[in-house]
């Protein structure tokens, strides 16, 4: 009876969650699942806990979710919904309170009402003790952290149209329950911004043993992924790298009179001069960015850095680069640098070769 209890649940999930964006998809309800199952399990060994209770509440935490919903939406009841799939009343009265109670955004409400002491205390006993409960948020709040989190982060705030990273955007760092709902509904705030305002945080608020292991490895991610963030908005990196790169513009200004093909790797007859070549070749220029290239035995660096992997790549035979940043000057400022043709001293020159046998 539970397994066609569980298998209509998952039918209609997968059906329901197709209106959501990718953030709140049929893959995050069954990795919150996984997650909650696998929680539960653990937490078995030490307190009692209703297995089926977490599988339903786990498939349906999302559903009828208050940042999607619109005016027009039609009524869902999950006990509704339970009752007549089968599940008992009892249960089914503890999988709505679980799916009520797993949100952020509730949390946040329960604490502010707890300070201000205006929360029932039996709800407040049975919020901290519910392992149900635990096992749910838990493992909801890892799918929001980590890699899957980042990834998740980046989809809400696409699907919402939100700037990803505003430097001159503040953080609330002890967002209220009114500010979070208001900036779950519109556009307000930043993706990196909400990093800071929630996701940074979730760590400290796990309930279960597993779950706050599980959730130190995930959120050491995030705060490496941040600080790799700030690092690519300042431009730290590229500073500490730069001298890596052989894009000297001293070195260039003595060569631009066509004798840096040794420097380069390339001999002169590779060069456009403006006394040779056909106008097609001189006024046609190609500029191409790829990724970095291997010239010789010393690994040399001719080109940007790949940023997949922070190294370079395997030797090419399929491009080499021609670096002239005098040419560069003479293609924006012509007049002043006495050039008639500028796209002579092109900067960029990608020339395609055939490769030795």
């Amino acid at each position: 009876m539970s397994d066609n209890i569980v298998l209509v649940t998952e039918e209609f999930v997968r059906f329901y969650m197709s209106k959501y964006d990718c953030s709140h998809d049929w893959q995050h309800v069954q990795r919150v699942v996984r997650q909650a199952l696998a929680l539960a399990n653990h937490e078995a060994q030490r307190r009692p806990i209703d297995i089926l209770v977490v599988h339903l509440a786990a498939l349906l935490h999302d559903v009828d979710d208050a940042k999607y919903r619109q005016s027009d939406d039609a009524a869902f009841s999950s006990k509704v919904f339970l009752l007549e799939a089968g599940l008992d009343s009892d249960r089914a009265e503890l999988v709505c309170r679980v799916v009520d109670a797993v949100s952020f955004r509730k949390e946040l409400l329960a604490d502010e009402q707890d300070r201000m002491g205006m929360s029932d205390p039996d709800e407040r006993q049975w919020r901290l003790g519910c392992a149900e409960l635990a096992c749910v948020q838990d493992a909801d709040r890892l799918d929001a952290i980590g890699a899957f989190g980042v990834l998740r982060c980046a989809a809400f705030s696409g699907a919402r149209n939100r700037t990803l990273h505003d430097p001159a955007d503040s953080a609330i760092m002890d967002i209220t329950y009114e500010q979070y709902v208001a900036q779950s509904g519109g556009t307000s705030g930043t993706a990196i911004a909400h990093f800071h305002e929630k996701l940074l945080k979730l760590a400290s608020m796990m309930k279960t043993e597993r779950g706050r292991q599980e959730a130190q490895r995930r959120h050491d991610y995030i705060v490496g992924f941040l600080k790799q963030i700030d690092e690519d908005d300042s431009g730290q990196s590229a500073t500490e790298d730069s001298e890596e790169h052989e894009y000297d513009g001293d070195e260039n200004e003595d060569s631009s009179d066509g004798s840096d093909g040794d420097s380069q790797g390339v001999s002169d007859e590779d060069d456009l001069d403006a006394d040779s070549g056909s106008p097609e070749e001189a006024w046609n220029p190609v500029v191409t960015f790829a990724e970095s290239r291997t010239t010789n035995s010393s690994s040399r660096r001719t080109g940007p850095a790949s940023i997949t992997s922070g190294h370079n790549r395997p030797p090419s035979n399929r491009y080499r680069y021609h670096h002239r940043l005098p040419g560069l000057k003479a293609m924006l400022f012509p007049k002043l640098c006495g050039v008639g043709r500028p796209a002579d001293l092109l900067a960029l020159e990608m020339t395609r070769f055939h490769p030795t046998d």
